[in-house]
């Protein structure tokens, strides 16, 4: 029996974590599908001519930029000889259109017998070109001049290209998508100790994303391999956190199922995001507080110990990913320190004193300090700075306060959402979208919770509230303490918001609903049995309806106004 119980605990988590593995990396992305090749145009009026062979019909223009922060423009010259603008091209702007195709469009009834980019400020890095003609075939009937660099432009495969036109668009199998902007862009800098785009947050989820790019290429896969492996990591975790709280496999399972199947949890974890890593984090950081009580109030001192070194280790981590994970302080500190200066408890009281806590949480401290610290060291080398380590540390604090403080309260978008409104779902967040006119073809990608979870956990927790009450169970009291101090402090930022900032709350959510499933399934009333039945079919059925609005799936347009728009606030 002990053998058959030990052996359910190893596999069904890890038939539920391939699972999901399996489902979430359906078209992440094409692996090595981005250009290689890289011209870069570093300096005013280099250019790039295309000299057609005999005058030429061009329907459309394609190419894909690396790393740019310049103007470029494009011009056709005629059969008469007479060159005129095609399109003026300015990718300096907050979401510059980077790793990803661009294009224009050109009068299909003139005839060219040369096309020229001309860099009208630098630097623009162009990785590939592809022509067209009016019929939708690839011109190759040219030959190039143009300025080149033997240690900047590597061009073998910059005009070889064979995808079919209606892949230029910016797709999310291809192509930067949402945030990817500033994390892929800026892990990409810090491999190539280029100047950084983005450093508004610390900076060791960008440097996570910088592991898969090092490994994998700058290319799709290699920027979102670590979030979707951070989101396979949460099911094992979520899992071994329910039934450490719990003590059932059925409730551990559940818990899993619940995050497999949340909408927020798939989509986010499958992109270059930030959000991914620091959920995990914060996650593990909660898992080993609740071990770190649990050891406590078994008289274990040595376990208890060992827990708190694991709490700092990954508040550190998610404190140098995202700020929200001094969020956690709030549990964090009234616990440890009612544990180390005020409880009493048999062993631990007679082996550890006062006067040694103190000592052991400051140094705590300290070793939270330097980890965090250590993160910037990378940042800190791609500095043109005379500064010292703590001077930089000091400026970057600073910048990134005035940053969340300043441009962050001001700047408005039109997915934005006050933090009350995030369970209720009143907007998600559209982060991509795509469309044939002709067809009707749809492709999108929204940022949302699975409604029977997200709108469940508001009365799961407040079915909690009123156990805790009843019980005084301090098992409750910490999954209802995780949930407050991850999410009330949000009502206090004052910053443009979004729903997925509760996606770090998601997994306490989740607990609470499988606390409310096993209650329910111990009852007597054999309704409730079928309905929580009802409710896990519920939670996969809709995961399969959303499925084409959470993935980027192409459907036909009308499948998303007829089964999806549930609000008319929702716009995907």
């Amino acid at each position: 029996m002990q053998k058959h119980l030990k052996f359910t605990s190893l596999f069904v988590p890890l038939l539920l974590t391939i699972i999901y593995a399996l489902i979430s990396g359906i078209n992440l992305a094409q692996i090595g599908s981005n250009p290689s090749a890289t011209w870069v145009g570093n300096y005013e009026n280099k250019s790039i001519t295309f000299i057609f062979d005999k005058p030429t019909k061009l329907n459309s223009v394609y190419y894909f930029l690396g790393l740019s922060n310049g103007k470029f423009k494009v011009s056709a010259q005629l059969e008469s000889n007479a060159v005129i603008p095609i399109a003026l091209i300015n990718t300096s702007s907050d979401k510059p259109p980077v790793y990803q195709w661009g294009g224009v469009t050109l009068n299909k009834n003139m005839s060219f017998t040369r096309l020229i980019f001309n860099i009208e400020s630098p630097s623009i890095e162009f990785k590939q070109f592809a022509l067209f003609d009016n019929n939708s075939h690839l011109v190759t009937n040219y030959k190039i001049s143009m300025n080149y660099n033997n240690n900047t432009d590597k061009v073998d495969t910059l005009f070889s290209i064979t995808i079919p036109p209606k892949n230029y668009d910016p797709s999310i199998k291809s192509s930067i998508v949402f945030d990817e902007l500033y994390y892929a862009v800026t892990a990409y800098q810090y491999i190539h100790h280029a100047p950084l785009y983005a450093t508004n947050h610390p900076p060791l989820g960008t440097l996570i994303i910088a592991l898969g790019i090092l490994i994998f290429g700058m290319n799709p896969f290699g920027w979102r391999i670590m979030a979707y492996l951070c989101g396979i990591i949460m099911i094992p975790l979520i899992y071994y956190f329910a039934k450490k709280i719990f003590k059932s496999n059925r409730v551990a399972i559940f818990a899993a199922l619940l995050l497999m199947f949340d909408f927020m949890h798939f989509t986010i974890n499958r992109y270059a995001l930030i959000d991914s890593m620091v959920t995990l984090f914060i996650c593990a950081e909660y898992l080993m507080l609740f071990c770190y009580i649990e050891n406590q109030k078994l008289s274990k001192p040595n376990a208890a110990q060992n827990n708190l070194w694991g709490i700092a280790f990954f508040f550190a981590l998610a404190l140098a990913t995202k700020w929200i994970a001094l969020f956690s302080l709030s549990a964090l500190l009234p616990i440890i320190i009612y544990y180390e200066f005020f409880y009493s408890n048999g062993q631990i009281n007679k082996q550890n004193s006062k006067f040694k806590n103190a000592p052991k949480l400051a140094y705590l401290s300290v070793f939270v300090v330097i980890l965090y610290c250590s993160s910037f060291i990378p940042q800190y080398l791609t500095q043109d700075t005379s500064n010292n380590f703590v001077s930089f540390i000091i400026q970057q604090h600073l910048a990134m306060w005035h940053y969340h403080t300043g441009y962050a309260v001001t700047h408005h978008h039109q997915f934005e959402s006050p933090w009350w409104s995030w369970p209720l779902m009143f907007r998600p967040e559209k982060i991509y979208s795509w469309m044939n006119f002709v067809t009707k073809q749809y492709s999108s990608v929204v940022l949302m919770g699975n409604p029977v979870i997200w709108w469940f956990s508001i009365i799961a927790i407040l079915l909690m509230m009123i156990n805790f009450v009843k019980t005084r169970s301090w098992q409750l009291g910490f999954i209802l303490l995780a949930i407050a101090s991850q999410y009330l402090p949000y009502m206090f930022l004052k910053r443009t918001s979004f729903i997925y900032y509760l996606y770090s709350v998601t997994p306490f959510m989740i607990l609470a609903i499988t606390w409310a499933l096993d209650a329910a399934l111990k009852r007597p009333e054999k309704s409730l049995k079928k309905l929580v039945w009802i409710y896990l079919i519920l939670v996969i059925g809709l995961f399969i309806l959303f499925y084409p609005a959470i993935s980027g799936l192409e459907i036909h347009r009308d499948y998303t106004y007829r089964y999806l728009l549930w609000y008319q606030s929702w716009d995907f």
